[in-house]
């Protein structure tokens, strides 16, 4: 009886309040952000590949990297740029089965595909994961382009986040201990590009993105997006 006493106040107060109805409605959504950066340096690539790995180090416990053999290849005059790829929309046209299973699954999820960046011609390229258990799961990108004036960083983060319904409070309270998506990937982009300062004794340009950064890099500047 005391707990029937103690637990009916509470659902009568979410039931009366407009706001808290909003609060246990869940959500699902998708979240994309990009940032490009640039450098003006002669340091070599293997230090700039080291300095960008060990600052994405800094945030994750989970990397896949890769630095493929550039043979036959010249540096050239301009930088590579990453593209953003549809996994769904492309099965879709060359395995008609799996892509329409993925397609489906994509309407289900508010129309939203699975994406993952392409980074052709890039000398180092990565992978780091966050997920935790009920709130989101995470990928951050990260392809590394040597052009004939140093080098070009881009990323590009993409996670699916759910919001509301009764595990909302763990969620914030887990939000306040290890911050948001958007805020771990952030200082996993800041710190990644202040590892490269670091290394090179340069200063990278941020050059474009979205949204914006709350924190940039020392001594960054930026570009328009």
């Amino acid at each position: 009886m005391k707990k029937t006493a103690l637990v009916l106040p509470v659902l009568a107060l979410f039931a009366g309040c407009g706001s808290s109805n909003s609060y246990l409605a869940q959500r699902s959504s998708t979240v994309e952000m990009y940032h490009i950066f640039d450098i003006k340096t002669e340091a070599a690539t293997a230090a700039v590949i080291k300095a960008a790995a060990d600052g994405l180090a800094k945030n994750t416990n989970e990397i896949h990297q890769n630095t493929p053999l550039q043979l036959g290849k010249t540096v050239p005059v301009e930088p590579g740029r990453f593209v953003i790829e549809d996994v769904g929309a492309k099965l879709a046209g060359a395995n008609g089965g799996m892509g329409a299973m993925l397609q489906m699954a994509a309407m289900k999820n508010g129309g939203v595909s699975m994406k993952v960046a392409k980074c052709d011609d890039a000398v180092w390229t990565s992978r780091a994961l966050r997920s935790i258990a009920g709130s989101s799961n995470l990928t951050l990108y990260s392809c590394l382009y040597k052009y004939q004036a140093g080098y070009r960083l881009d990323t590009y983060a993409v996670f699916n986040k759910t919001e509301g319904g009764l595990a909302q409070v763990s969620r914030d309270i887990a939000s306040s201990l290890v911050g948001t998506p958007e805020q771990w990937v952030t200082k996993t982009i800041v710190d990644t590009v202040r590892s490269i300062e670091a290394a090179t004794g340069a200063k990278m340009v941020r050059l474009e993105g979205q949204p914006e950064l709350n924190e940039l890099p020392s001594g960054a500047l930026v570009g328009k997006n």
